[in-house]
């Protein structure tokens, strides 16, 4: 009888991380993903193109009070031999807890990484110190996890999205660009998170921001903000922006995501993928905000923080900043994860 595994999707952002994990897992695996409000779009998109395939069931659960009790009757209804959990996202914490109290053994994506400033590193240290296998994206990443404690388990698996990444289709960019009506290399990618309470900041930020990129006379596509902190006021006023110069996209998904890195001048905002993904398109990026001091990051990222001055400065000498970056070596090194996770789920034994 297969073994059984349960993965968790929280937004675009993580499945893109899983994604080929999933569908390699599946062919030795009896495999269960379970979607949250946030990705229900990638819900319905694999709900549609896997209907028929019996290896992969496919779960949507609405976020309410008795979100943990839900979780809790989904394991033990599937009594899963493993629960894989990406990431460190708060959202994340639930169903590692629910494993946890139901003795589960859970693998995790993504831990070790750091992002001083961001209530994440204490969610994925939660996550880490529960877990029994540990799958890192950086040699940094399985040096902190060694430093808090943790050794035993732990494996270099490079970034997950990557492998997506490696199978871009060029026969249908120009199908994406015609259908939201954009042109190759000339569109910023503006992707901003919610990171606190503090919504007058941030919104001083976005605004001072798109002012200075409207002037670069280049098409401005923004997506949507996760619903951390005050991220549903966020796309509220993003929403609003639509005009000749902006266009404000709720849910690209990650199938398309990264049709708009390839294709855009340069990245900017706070979100991982501008840290992670970028670079591999060879696009310069400029994180805003605090959200990722401390990330891991190739020297295409720039930390702006909440210096107005300085992202002023980078934007008015945005094209040679651009023609800096050529020729870099990664630190998220594409190590065709899904393939090992594979081989060391096949000969580790928990």
């Amino acid at each position: 009888m297969a073994k059984k595994i349960i993965f968790h999707s929280t937004n675009r952002s993580d499945f893109s991380y899983t994604k080929n994990i999933i569908f390699k897992l599946s062919k030795n695996y009896e495999t269960h993903i379970i979607f949250y409000d946030d990705n229900k779009k990638e819900y319905l998109n694999l709900k549609k193109e896997y209907s028929n395939n019996k290896r992969i069931n496919i779960i949507f659960l609405n976020n309410s009070n008795s979100f943990t009790k839900n979780i809790i009757d989904i394991i033990m209804k599937v009594k899963p031999d493993f629960n894989f959990i990406v990431g460190d996202r708060k959202e994340m914490v639930r169903p590692t807890l629910a494993s946890h109290y139901l003795d589960i053994p859970i693998l995790h994506l993504g831990g070790g990484e750091s992002t001083k400033n961001s209530p994440d590193d204490n969610y994925r240290n939660i996550i880490s110190k529960l877990s029994c296998v540990h799958f890192c994206s950086t040699k940094f990443a399985k040096y902190r996890l060694n430093k808090i404690g943790i050794s035993k388990k732990v494996y270099l698996v490079g970034v997950a999205s990557y492998e997506e990444l490696s199978k871009f289709d060029f026969s249908i960019n120009k199908k994406i660009l015609k259908k939201y009506d954009l042109y190759e290399n000339k569109i910023i990618l503006f992707s901003f998170h919610s990171e606190s309470f503090d919504l007058n900041k941030e919104m001083k930020l976005i605004k001072f921001t798109i002012k200075k990129l409207i002037k670069l006379k280049y098409k401005v596509v923004i997506t949507s903000s996760n619903n951390d902190f005050n991220g549903h006021l966020l796309n509220k006023y993003f929403s609003g922006l639509n005009n000749n110069n902006i266009l404000f996209l709720d849910s690209i998904g990650s199938k398309h995501f990264k049709y708009f890195i390839y294709n855009c001048k340069f990245m900017i905002g706070n979100s991982s993928s501008g840290i992670i993904e970028s670079i591999f398109f060879n696009k310069l990026n400029l994180s805003l905000g605090n959200r990722q001091i401390g990330r891991d990051h190739d020297k295409n990222t720039f930390f702006l923080k909440y210096n107005f001055k300085l992202i002023e400065y980078y934007l008015k000498n945005i094209e040679n900043k651009i023609m800096d970056i050529k020729d870099m070596k990664y630190i998220y090194k594409n190590y065709k994860s899904s393939n090992v996770i594979n081989n060391i789920l096949n000969k580790i034994c928990i």
